[in-house]
C-alpha cells in the first residue's frame, strides 16, 4: 500500500472518531441532570453490578388539542467509565483494518 494512500486512510480514520466523539458531546450538552447507578451486565441469577452514569433529558410533543405534553427520557452515557451509545455498549472507534 502507497504511503499516499495510507496517509489518507489514517486521515479519514481521525476524522470518523472525531465526529463521533462530537455527536456523543451534543447528546450530553442536552441533558438536564446525571444520576450515578448500578448496571447490571450478567444476569438475574448470576448479576455482575458495575458503576454507570444515566443522563436524562425532557422532550415536548404536541396532543390532539396542541398542548403541550412534557416527557423525560433517560439513556445510559457510561458504563465502567466508558462512553456508550444510545444502546448502552461502548463506542467503537474505527482502526486502518475497518477501512478497506
Amino acid at each position: 500500500m502507497s504511503k499516499r494512500i495510507l496517509n489518507k486512510k489514517k486521515k479519514v480514520i481521525t476524522l470518523l472518531n472525531q465526529i463521533i466523539n462530537l455527536e456523543y458531546e451534543d447528546q450530553v450538552k442536552g441533558a438536564r441532570r446525571f444520576e450515578d447507578i448500578e448496571f447490571n451486565k450478567g444476569t438475574r441469577k448470576d448479576p455482575e453490578l458495575v458503576p454507570a452514569k444515566r443522563m436524562y433529558w425532557n422532550e415536548r410533543f404536541f396532543d390532539e388539542d396542541e398542548k403541550p405534553l412534557k416527557v423525560e427520557r433517560t439513556r445510559l452515557v457510561e458504563v465502567e467509565g466508558e462512553r456508550t451509545d444510545h444502546m448502552g455498549q461502548p463506542l467503537k472507534y474505527y482502526t486502518l483494518e475497518d477501512i478497506n
